[in-house]
């Protein structure tokens, strides 16, 4: 039998041992660490994409504060994409992620079996349930951007509304320009100028 000295990648101590025939999964703690890492930056994403779901939500609040006092056609729909935004955006913030294994269930099943193969099965699912998040995120993103784009076209619809209705304003008093509402100067309460 060769022995030779080692140093493990994943704790960095040293072992004596042979040719790591010893373990049936040599790398199994490096697959285990790279995918604490990965389910790390999941939940990291996951939590941002909350925050920023919340703040759609605020902003598709705000615009359907704004488009409540018109009854312009331009308003009404501005307010209908807006009231679609808020929908999409409470949406994007139910797909939860961070999926875990249930601790009970866990010992009843595995407290007496092999080691390794504990150790896999649990590896396997740990990857079977960080694939599942993935998939929840990536609903959650698709919703977020078909909040974004209800936003956009309220926001454009809204403008529109305000543009149409300075335009009627000027137009209604007959001379081009944004009426006062007082009287002019050139004619005074005599009639003369």
């Amino acid at each position: 039998m060769v022995v030779e000295w080692r140093t493990s990648v994943v704790d960095g101590h040293s072992n004596f041992g042979g040719d790591g025939d010893d373990e049936p999964y040599p790398s199994i703690h490096l697959v285990r660490r790279e995918l604490e890492r990965q389910v790390a930056e999941q939940e990291s994403r996951g939590t941002n994409f909350d925050t920023k779901s919340g703040l759609l939500l605020a902003l598709g609040g705000a615009l359907i504060g704004l488009t409540q006092d018109s009854s312009s056609a331009y308003h009404i729909a501005s307010l209908l994409f807006a009231s679609a935004a808020v929908l999409a955006a409470v949406s994007a913030m139910f797909p939860r992620i961070a999926t875990a294994i249930k601790p009970g269930s866990l010992r009843d099943r595995y407290l007496m079996g092999d080691p390794a193969e504990t150790e896999l099965t649990l590896l396997d699912t740990r990857i079977f349930l960080y694939e599942q998040d993935e998939e929840r995120l990536s609903a959650k993103v698709l919703r977020m951007k078909v909040t974004v784009i209800l936003l956009a076209i309220s926001v454009f619809l809204m403008v529109a509304a305000t543009i149409t209705a300075s335009t009627t304003k000027e137009t209604s008093d007959g001379t081009g320009h944004p009426s006062s509402g007082v009287t002019s100067r050139a004619t005074s309460t005599t009639g003369r100028p």
